[in-house]
């Protein structure tokens, strides 16, 4: 281990990022079974959604499929960045379903820019497609949808989509988990209901994987560090020390460029940075989900907790310099003030296992 952990000295940029994370994964991986692919194979589907009376209709849905025993899934509703498209997260799209999630994404017309609002307005249509696929007698769905064990994702602004529809229907949608998410920036302006502002008033706690470095993609009014303070008890924040807001997403050479450009320089290549927000993820989706219906099929074949695998291979990226401490929050915590408000929160879960 001690030699897989040298590397990580080198410099976070290039070549140097890249030997870094694959010794600090190297041997955590083998005891943190969501560092690697699951035990089932993933197949892609495509449809369009019809959502009566939206100007996004019909809707282009993206759905990954585990390839397993028929069984119902717990579903992953993973959303996109602003003017960014599914395709991009296809890496945590696939390793979630490797561990039994169904995986449900989708797109909006480029030059559409709806409004968080009229997305929100979405979900009850889509959610009741995908149910419905379940209970069909045939197709690739039947018998696959576990429709009241859901949680929510996303990067962004799709982490404040991701946040309000999880407060907004708590009956079946579970656990939330937020990719250096945005309530608003230069690049993706805001717009009513703010995330954090719900979030800090439900004192609900959200899992959060954030970037190391602002810019004017992630600014610190209305980026991480607006929900991270908004984010009740229980809640955890794996901070990527040189990570920036755009290297969560793989949108291809010439993009990812142009998001850089956009978001500022990142010390953290995208396969890393996807690596090490997964983990995270899928560690709290598990955590959270296994308090009610449908832990049995996350974690296939057995229930047994990945807390402590995930620790070890926390560990070691905060040795190799890769991420920071994880922080979290517990009932006693000292509040954090928001950049423009203390806010009060109930505890709602308890914090990761000592």
């Amino acid at each position: 281990m001690k030699r897989a952990l040298s590397y990580a000295s080198t410099l976070f940029c290039g070549n140097g990022a890249k030997r870094a994370f694959a010794a600090a994964t190297s041997i955590a991986s083998e005891t943190c079974a969501f560092a690697n692919d699951g035990p089932y194979g993933v197949a892609p589907m495509t449809a369009s959604v019809p959502v009566p009376g939206s100007t996004l209709s019909p809707l282009p849905v993206r759905v990954t499929i585990p390839q397993g025993p028929v069984q119902p899934s717990p579903i992953l509703y993973l959303f996109n960045g602003f003017r960014m498209t599914s395709s991009y997260y296809k890496a945590y799209a696939q390793r979630a379903a490797s561990w039994g999630y169904l995986v449900v994404q989708y797109d909006t017309p480029f030059f559409s820019l709806p409004t968080v609002v009229q997305e929100m307005d979405v979900h009850p249509a889509l959610h009741a497609w995908v149910e419905a696929q379940g209970k069909a007698a045939s197709g690739l769905l039947s018998g696959r949808v576990a429709a009241g064990t859901c949680a929510t994702a996303g990067h962004s602004r799709g982490g404040k989509l991701a946040t309000l529809l999880y407060l907004q229907h708590r009956a079946y949608i579970k656990a939330c988990f937020l990719i250096d998410p945005v309530d608003g920036s230069s690049q993706s302006p805001a717009s009513d209901p703010s995330a954090a502002a719900a979030l800090a008033a439900a004192g609900a706690a959200v899992g959060m994987s954030s970037a190391g470095r602002i810019g004017s993609c992630n600014p610190r009014a209305s980026g991480s560090l607006a929900f991270w303070a908004a984010a009740g008890p229980g809640s955890w924040n794996s901070v990527l020390s040189n990570a920036n807001h755009a290297c969560f997403a793989q949108a291809g050479w010439l993009m990812n460029h142009a998001f850089d450009l956009l978001c500022g320089r990142s010390g953290l290549g995208r396969e890393a940075a996807q690596q090490l927000a997964t983990v995270p993820m899928l560690t709290w989706l598990w955590d959270s989900l296994s308090q009610g219906a449908g832990a049995a099929v996350i974690l296939p074949p057995t229930t047994e907790s990945p807390d402590p695998g995930f620790k070890e291979w926390y560990a070691a990226q905060v040795e190799s310099g890769l991420v920071k401490p994880l922080e979290v929050k517990t009932p006693s915590s000292k509040p954090v003030a928001p950049p423009e408000e203390q806010v009060v929160r109930a505890p709602q879960r308890m914090p990761l296992p000592a």
